[in-house]
């Protein structure tokens, strides 16, 4: 059955990290305009951050509250008229928060559409709804997984896309200050990784909530470049970027098995 929603009123968690900052525009070149909810601790610096919320006007809403607040969200759908969610979530309490908003969502008829950024990786199967634990090694894919696994066994009645990425581009960013002074980038495996931009998973996002014939409903997409990324490459990035030499001292030296058992899903989740 076609999925008809089109969003009207839209709620971004997290709308100060990369991918928000890049989902709002495209949103607000949507048409017609939706309205924007963006939760945020501090208005004026998301406001200097992203210059198109501004010039927004009534297409904008800025409350400055936690969404940890299953009451708040459900007042904030009805007064905003939402029907949409971008679900992202980052930081230690990143499960408990998404599991909150999501009991909250069960009770709001109103909201048909939702979409979570995830990590690559299959975190459910057909035939076995437990968490393929072997496949995850760090706290923040645990928390995906059973937040993954919610959406899939207690269904909500609404329309869900996953996105599953791969690892930033934009991650090199806080190795910023250690790579003139200790070279290369740290932790690169020398089999390559996948990496994607932040601005290609709000275009998905994006059309994953514009959806009006069902392709993204209840799937979950993995997100990537089929191309590997060795500690090489981004040396010469970084060297022409920073206009100085940049040695590739901090490349690993792991055995071709070790990378196979352990790194793929280090940097492919």
């Amino acid at each position: 059955m076609p999925c008809l929603t089109t969003p009207k009123s839209i709620l971004i968690t997290s709308v100060s990290g990369g991918i928000g900052s890049h989902l709002v525009p495209l949103l607000f070149d949507q048409s017609p305009q939706p309205k924007l909810v963006l939760p945020t601790r501090n208005a004026e610096n998301l406001k200097s951050a992203l210059l198109s919320i501004s010039k927004a006007g009534q297409y904008v809403f800025l409350p400055q509250i936690s969404v940890r607040d299953p009451v708040w969200v459900e007042s904030l759908s009805k007064d905003n008229e939402l029907n949409t969610i971008f679900l992202y979530l980052t930081g230690s309490d990143e499960m408990t928060t998404a599991l909150i908003l999501l009991d909250a969502i069960r009770r709001i008829p109103a909201i048909k559409k939702l979409a979570y950024p995830s990590s690559i990786g299959e975190f459910t199967s057909e035939t076995d709804s437990r968490i393929p634990s072997a496949r995850v090694r760090y706290p923040r894919q645990l928390a995906k997984a059973i937040i993954e696994q919610r959406l899939k066994y207690r269904p909500l009645d609404l329309e869900w896309t996953i996105l599953g990425s791969t690892i930033f581009f934009a991650n090199d960013n806080m190795q910023i200050s250690n790579i003139p002074s200790k070279g290369g980038l740290s932790g690169l495996s020398r089999h390559g990784v996948s990496r994607i931009a932040l601005s290609e998973i709000a275009l998905r996002a994006r059309n994953a909530m514009y959806d009006t014939n069902g392709a993204w409903h209840g799937r979950k997409f993995q997100l990537g470049k089929k191309n590997l990324y060795i500690s090489e490459n981004f040396t010469q990035i970084w060297s022409k970027a920073l206009v100085k030499p940049i040695d590739n001292t901090r490349k690993s030296n792991r055995s071709g098995a070790a990378v196979e058992e352990d790194d793929a899903w280090r940097y492919w989740i």
